[in-house]
């Protein structure tokens, strides 16, 4: 079965464990809000607290 493998893999696989998360707050609804429960649009990006 072939394999994917690059310089630094394991490195490259340690590192989404030391990324900080944070939960989602919901700002605004828009339309039917019943709907909205179930339906995010979500903004931003993946560097949230590291610059």
């Amino acid at each position: 079965m072939p394999f994917i493998d690059w310089v630094n893999k394991n490195q490259a696989k340690e590192i989404p464990l030391e990324v900080p998360y944070h939960l989602l707050q919901r700002e605004k609804t828009y339309g039917d809000t019943q709907a909205a429960s179930e339906n995010f649009i979500i903004q931003g990006d993946n560097l949230l607290g590291k610059l």
